[in-house]
Formats: C-alpha cells, sequence, structure tokens
C-alpha cells in the first residue's frame, strides 16, 4: 500500500504527493491556494437554506429582480439583501441594474467550478 505526502506550503503553494485518479504513483502535483480559497468561499456561501433557496429559484427562473426575492420570501428586505451580497462576493451571482431594479442571475463560471467537483 503506497503512502500519501500530505503536501508542504513553498510559496503559497501546496506541493506534495496527491492519491487521487488523475496523479500518477509518486507525482508531485501543485494546487494554487487563491484557487482552492475562491472554491472554499463559493461553498461556504451555499452552506446556508436561504442561499441555496435562492440559487435554486435563479436556476429555474433563469433571472429574478431582488424585489421578486423579498416578496416570494418570509424574511425581511436586509436580510435577503445580505445574502445576495455573499453570494455575489463568492462570485455565485451576477447582477445586472435597470433604472431602480436590480436583476440576478447564475454565474455559469461558479456553476462549472461546482461541477468539477461532481464529476
Amino acid at each position: 500500500m503506497r503512502e500519501t505526502g500530505a503536501g508542504c506550503a513553498i510559496g503559497g503553494t501546496i506541493v506534495g504527493t496527491v492519491d487521487d485518479l488523475t496523479a500518477a504513483p509518486g507525482v508531485a502535483r501543485q494546487i494554487d491556494l487563491a484557487n482552492l480559497a475562491a472554491e472554499a468561499q463559493l461553498f461556504r456561501a451555499l452552506g446556508d437554506e436561504t442561499r441555496l433557496s435562492i440559487v435554486r429559484q435563479l436556476r429555474q427562473c433563469q433571472e429574478v429582480c431582488a424585489c421578486d426575492f423579498v416578496a416570494g420570501c418570509a424574511l425581511a428586505q436586509p436580510t435577503i439583501s445580505h445574502h445576495l451580497k455573499v453570494l455575489r462576493e463568492a462570485g455565485i451571482v451576477e447582477t445586472t441594474k435597470r433604472g431602480l431594479w436590480v436583476y440576478y442571475r447564475l454565474n455559469p463560471n461558479a456553476l462549472e467550478s461546482l461541477r468539477r467537483y461532481t464529476r
């Protein structure tokens, strides 16, 4: 049985042997810490029922006005705004401002990041 190295941080990059489906035995694999931090933020943002509900609604409707989230939810507007901000900062949603209204839609790049973990 082969041992897997835990890796060590060198200049912002983790270098070590990784035992996964894509690595050959003994091959060092570099993982960019900046990408890991961004992807961790993505998963943290999805770790809330309200935000998952918002993502589900966006998946079904393609684009939703911020006012419609408030109308279709039992939460107050400041709470919905906070959750939308968390999703926006994590890169999960994108916005378009039209006059006074802000419309939200899912960011396809964030969805692709999530798909990498489910393949």
